[in-house]
């Protein structure tokens, strides 16, 4: 289950952590499974042009027609995609499915930073009692 929970990623962490009013890291992942179903993916490429990418999953259906029509004309050079089989989970009331796991960018990694700074800012700026009414003030640019 650890293994599982270590590769959905923070995003669906959260996600768990609000519907199970817990704290789920990929080290302490308690929640269970509590269904499976059979999917269908469309698969594409991250290259389109000459399909030299990595294969990355486009849609995740409940039935094969589904995922064939979603998938026509959206794979290399506008050829349908790949449709195979799968299997989601039910984990806290969320489905989860098979996906393609993106790497952080250096400009991810930047973004992110400075997200967590002004969020940083924000918070001890709530604490010194300063309302977020002030803050929008503060944050506003003359014209």
């Amino acid at each position: 289950m650890n293994t599982l929970m270590a590769g959905l990623g923070t995003t669906l962490e959260s996600e768990l952590n609000k519907r199970t009013g817990s704290n789920m890291t990929p080290m302490n992942a308690d929640a269970a499974i509590e269904a499976t179903k059979a999917v269908w993916i469309a698969w594409t490429n991250a290259d389109l042009t000459e399909g030299r990418g990595s294969p990355s999953p486009l849609f995740v259906c409940a039935s094969r027609t589904t995922a064939e029509r979603l998938g026509r004309g959206k794979g290399v050079h506008g050829s349908d995609c790949q449709v195979k089989p799968s299997v989601a989970y039910n984990i806290a009331g969320l489905w989860v499915a098979q996906c393609r796991l993106e790497t952080l960018s250096l400009a991810d990694t930047q973004q992110d930073t400075l997200i967590a700074a002004k969020e940083a800012i924000r918070s001890k700026m709530l604490q010194a009692g300063i309302t977020e009414a002030e803050m929008a003030v503060l944050l506003e640019t003359p014209e």
